[in-house]
């Protein structure tokens, strides 16, 4: 089924994710309070659920749920977890280039 997705929309709201989106890699790789990247998280997935892209809202809902057990101190596994957050941090960027690129 062929997704018919606004991409003049998203093009126009790209860059202010992928900006986003690398802030809260930085804040996962500092070992950072999460409290902000969870917020930055919740108004990416509201921008994808609004483009209409539900597939990243998907994503970046479970990225924002990570980051929830991540900012949990007794949480176990907290390497697995990081690991897991910085590959989706690098291809749901990817994801939104692939629809804005000709």
């Amino acid at each position: 089924m062929q997704d018919k997705t606004p991409t003049g929309s998203l093009k126009w709201v790209t860059q202010e994710i992928v900006a986003s989106l690398a802030q809260v890699a930085k804040q996962v790789d500092a070992d950072a309070n999460l409290g902000d990247a969870i917020t930055v998280l919740f108004e990416v997935r509201g921008t994808f659920l609004a483009l209409p892209l539900p597939a990243a809202a998907l994503v970046a809902e479970e990225v924002q749920r990570a980051c929830e057990v991540l900012s949990d101190c007794s949480a176990a596994h907290h390497d697995q977890i990081r690991e897991a957050l910085a590959l989706a941090l690098m291809q749901l960027p990817d994801y939104c280039l692939l629809y804005t690129s000709p």
